[in-house]
């Protein structure tokens, strides 16, 4: 029996290594994306801190005071703005990054179709071989067996 060989396999598995990449990838972009969330949240939680505070010193009007918590308010902002933004590029990168998964696991798919179908032509050929052998070594066998009881029958 022939041993199958796939003219494919190395493209198979190099999309099988593309795959696995870009899975590592988005699982990195996933674990940004939480901590980016996080920040994002520890920031409004100090804003919203800042701001409840900045109210109850509204009543007294210590100027220092107000202008400071005004000044870490904008800071607070700022950085509110610089993570929204950093998590909307890792968001759009998550989605491209899915359909690069999306695009190579269509690929690998349609290869390992590709080759289980080969795989499945070379069985077929691979039994037409055999059952052909069989059929000779059967037709062999009856046309000596017809010998054998012709010479015999000759014989007597």
């Amino acid at each position: 029996m022939k041993r199958f060989k796939f003219s494919l396999q190395q493209v198979l598995n190099l999309k099988t290594s593309q795959k696995f990449q870009i899975e590592n990838d988005m699982a990195n972009l996933q674990r940004q994306k939480l901590r980016i969330e996080k920040n994002l949240n520890d920031l409004t939680q100090q804003w919203q801190t800042e701001q409840k505070a900045l109210a109850m010193e509204q009543g007294r009007k210590i100027d220092a005071d107000y202008r400071l918590r005004m000044g870490y308010l904008d800071f607070l902002d700022q950085q509110i703005a610089v993570e929204n933004k950093t998590l909307l590029n890792v968001v759009k990168q998550i989605s491209t990054t899915r359909e690069k998964l999306a695009i190579v696991m269509q690929e690998e798919k349609v290869i390992k179709k590709l080759r289980d179908k080969r795989y499945e032509e070379h069985m077929t050929t691979e039994q037409q071989e055999e059952q052909k052998i069989t059929d000779d070594l059967v037709n062999q066998r009856v046309v000596q067996d017809i010998l054998k009881s012709t010479l015999h029958d000759k014989e007597e």
